[in-house]
């Protein structure tokens, strides 16, 4: 279910980063996400991923159990991520620690992985009626 996590992609950056990015930057740095580069790694290749799991794709039913398989690669970025962030290697440029108040960031890796699953579930139950078509 790795189009759950790349799922997740547009939705953070049209939920989150793009309000987040505008606070810290205005308008100029909150655009930047839908430039070059950013436009295909943040838009286009999760809208591709969706229409090709969901249309193109026949594979047998996924149930929500499998569903919870699209939340690994979510869980294994953030631990990476925040243990990277927090030790100095990477510098926090989605702000998910918010400054150092990692009790806002265990908060929003609750809410997404919850997003992701429920993402999961979404995009087997429109690809299920997908195939019914």
């Amino acid at each position: 279910m790795g189009v759950a996590a790349v799922s997740l992609t547009i939705v953070t950056v049209l939920v989150f980063l793009t309000w987040f990015d505008y606070c810290r930057g205005g308008a100029k740095l909150a655009l930047a996400l839908y430039q070059g580069n950013c436009f295909v790694m943040h838009i286009t290749t999760p809208l591709l991923a969706i229409v090709s799991f969901t249309v193109l794709e026949r594979r047998p039913l996924l149930t929500k159990l499998d569903a919870l398989w699209g939340m690994l690669p979510m869980a294994i970025y953030a631990v990476v991520y925040l243990c990277l962030v927090i030790g100095g290697v990477w510098e926090d440029w989605y702000g998910f620690t918010f400054g150092g108040k990692y009790w806002l960031t265990a908060v929003l890796l609750i809410a997404m992985n919850l997003a992701t699953y429920a993402i999961s579930v979404a995009l087997c139950a429109l690809r299920e009626k997908n195939k019914q078509l």
